[in-house]
């Protein structure tokens, strides 16, 4: 994957973290694959929405769903649940339905809906507690509901060392600075003490709106256009977290 070289791989950990003393993380698209484990569940809520082929790829194209991945930066993968039902409800209606129905189909849709594998992007788990046991920080910013982040977290085997967790469903979300402000404040760090990892543009711009460091993640379903839009963004780039510690 040919990527910008104004943005320098990031290969001296020790230079770029020199300062830090606690690092967030992104989720879905960072600590786990974002299509491997949404893709199959918003398929199935399209196809649940829409009878007609039509309906479904206009539907899919408003919400960020392809073939066979969620499109970076793309609603489904970034925004919340909340704000991706708001888009599919206000898609219904303008369709003709009436708007209490539609809320009522989402729902019943998600309920049904299935996830697919919590695939770890690279050693997780050993990785975070690497990082802990040096005296980092740990927290994890995203947009998906506290409840499933929480039993995602658990199983991928890190939920012990997370001590700041901030979710689509809070009061403030990404890309809002206050999400990553409000961590450094119960951490008692100031921005620059703090290191951002994600893999989205809203990422970055929630890191820069904030004043902390962000290392852009371009995992294994990222597309050259998606992974050179955010390694732009960015102050150094990696493959999977593992690159954070010292081999």
């Amino acid at each position: 994957m040919n990527l910008p070289v104004a943005v320098k791989r990031l290969v001296d950990r020790r230079e770029l973290l020199a300062p830090i003393r606690g690092i967030v993380f992104d989720k879905d698209g960072t600590l786990a694959d974002l299509s491997a484990r949404w893709f199959p569940l918003f398929v199935h809520i399209v196809n649940e929405l829409c009878d007609d082929l039509d309906d479904r790829i206009a539907l899919s194209v408003v919400l960020g769903v392809r073939d066979d991945h969620l499109v970076a930066d793309g609603p489904a993968a970034v925004k919340s649940e909340a704000e991706v039902k708001s888009l599919a409800v206000a898609y219904l209606v303008d369709r003709g339905w009436q708007a209490e129905r539609a809320s009522r189909r989402y729902d019943a849709a998600c309920v049904t809906a299935p996830f697919g594998p919590l695939t770890p992007i690279g050693d997780v788990a050993g990785t975070m507690r690497s990082l802990a046991a040096a005296g980092y920080q740990l927290g994890v910013a995203t947009s998906d509901s506290r409840a499933n982040t929480v039993a995602e977290l658990d199983e991928l085997g890190i939920a012990n060392i997370i001590s700041a967790l901030r979710c689509g469903d809070d009061e403030t979300i990404k890309p809002s600075p206050q999400v990553l402000l409000g961590i450094g404040e119960a951490w008692s760090l100031t921005p620059p003490q703090i290191l951002f990892v994600g893999d989205s543009l809203q990422d970055a711009e929630t890191a820069r709106a904030a004043g902390c460091l962000f290392v852009a993640l371009v995992g294994p379903g990222s597309s050259p256009v998606a992974a050179n839009t955010v390694v732009v963004a960015s102050d150094a780039w990696i493959q999977s977290i593992d690159e954070l510690i010292e081999t």
